[in-house]
């Protein structure tokens, strides 16, 4: 279920969800960065989307990659914890147009 709400949060477009139309990260628009571009800007986009919606995590590890831009990719890695219930995870997520 957390990977899921993860998922779902990355890959939603701001607008998306009627009920809260700031929910979501909408990776996909990133998709057109160069290799050389500064990543921080995405990262504090994923940080604050999960520290309003899933404000849970003591962990967040968030890792982006953008080797193959070229072929229209973009992979998103974040590890996670979670001390209360004892779940130490990762989620790896690859946008494509």
């Amino acid at each position: 279920a957390i990977k899921f709400q993860l998922k779902n949060l990355l890959l939603l477009m701001p607008g998306e969800n009627i009920s809260d139309p700031s929910f979501g990260c909408g990776l996909k628009r990133y998709l057109f960065l160069g290799q050389n571009e500064n990543l921080s800007p995405i990262k504090q986009v994923i940080k604050s989307q999960i520290n309003t919606y899933l404000p849970f995590f003591d962990f967040l590890d968030i890792e982006i990659d953008l080797s193959n831009i070229e072929y229209s990719s973009l992979t998103v890695k974040i590890q996670f914890e979670i001390s209360s219930m004892k779940i130490s995870d990762a989620l790896e997520v690859t946008i494509e147009l």
